[in-house]
């Protein structure tokens, strides 16, 4: 068995995660936080701090993300009360000096338990009695790297419950783009959601084949979330035939209770009927002007608007453009295209840009 973990550190990371030691497994089969019951890697994912899911197995991507890994004491135990003293004092050497090389923008410890061990309480008469200390931000800094406490993701952690810990890791996340500029919208909260926000809504779509999935995806959001629909859209694209409206054309009843049997997809038979139906009117806009995106851009005079929302709140759940593309929509045949509906597409499909100032994407996408 391996008694020794390499580090996962490019240059510069913008976060050093910092562990206590390996675990027996981690050790084993080499990688980072790999206990079948530790919540790190999904918790990474779900936070925002990485963009897409991924495992232990995965560790040396992360500096592609700008992120680090590395453990306070190298050894390999079964838990931390087999480490001795002097290891918590030599790995608390090293690891200042390995931070002063690498000169991350914040450290993370992974654990309460590390940060006590790095910052021991001062003596009083008595015993030490340890002040508590809070997930978050901390007065200490470790060679002029402000430190940053994540509660232990181990599932064998009973102080704190996975929405807290997910609420820790949420707020390293927030944390590191208020340091790095990068204000965002407040409603992308989790991974996926925050790279459909930053690499997707509102960015102006111009091919029929993006318009397609954009109203496919929409009508099953109706009365939904959008982050469900958001889980299910690779499967969406499976069942719908990559969103290609000819191919959806030839569907008929017993695709319909096939889809309806899909669990993977939202199984509602009246929004798989209309998705259907959509696909023969589509076909029928592109046939009178070319392209369903001549016919589209036309309610918009060809440009996106631009709004200035300062806050979510503020964000209409409807225009007076989206009630007449509603209108034009519904008198074509299309179903499930209520003016709320259409909102939500022009909004998805860059035909308004909704992002409030204070997001780095509206002045992206803005040309500001």
């Amino acid at each position: 068995m391996k008694n020794r973990l390499r580090d996962r550190i490019g240059a510069h990371p913008c976060v050093l995660f910092v562990g206590i030691n390996p675990g027996l497994r981690s050790a084993e089969i080499g990688h980072h936080f790999a206990g079948y019951s530790n919540r790190f890697w999904k918790l990474l994912f779900e936070s925002g701090l990485v963009p897409e899911p991924i495992g232990c197995e995965r560790d040396s991507e992360l500096p592609r993300w700008a992120y680090g890994i590395t453990n306070l004491v190298a050894r390999a135990s079964s838990g931390i009360g087999e480490l001795k003293p002097e290891e918590y004092e030599a790995g608390r050497r090293r690891l200042i000096k390995k931070i002063s090389r690498v000169r991350p923008e914040v450290v993370a410890l992974v654990g309460v338990t590390l940060h006590r061990a790095l910052f021991p309480p001062a003596k009083t008469h008595g015993a030490a009695r340890p002040e508590p200390v809070a997930p978050g931000l901390q007065k200490d800094t470790l060679s002029g790297s402000p430190v940053f406490v994540l509660p232990n993701p181990s599932g064998r952690n009973a102080n704190f419950s996975y929405a807290q810990m997910l609420e820790a890791f949420t707020s390293l996340r927030c944390f590191l783009d208020d340091a790095l500029g990068k204000k965002r919208c407040a409603w992308p909260l989790s991974g996926e959601m925050l790279e459909y926000h930053d690499r997707e809504w509102g960015v102006p779509v111009h091919d029929d084949r993006g318009h397609f999935e954009h109203l496919i995806l929409d009508t099953f959001q109706a009365g939904l979330s959008w982050a469900i629909v958001l889980k299910k859209r690779k499967a969406f694209c499976r069942a719908f035939r990559n969103f290609d409206p000819k191919k959806i054309t030839e569907f008929g009843p017993a695709d319909v209770e096939r889809l309806i049997k899909d669990p993977a997809i939202i199984r509602n038979r009246r929004k798989i009927e209309a998705a259907i139906e959509n696909a023969r009117r589509f076909l029928e806009v592109q046939k009178e002007f070319c392209t369903f995106d001549r016919y589209i851009w036309a309610f918009v005079g060809n440009r996106p608007i631009v709004n200035r929302w300062k806050i979510l709140a503020e964000l209409p759940a409807k225009t007076e453009v989206s009630d007449r593309m509603s209108r034009d929509l519904k008198s074509r045949g299309f179903k499930f295209v209520g003016s709320t509906i259409c909102y939500s597409y022009m909004q998805a499909a860059g035909l308004v840009n909704d992002h409030t100032i204070d997001c780095f994407r509206h002045r992206e996408l803005a040309g500001g």
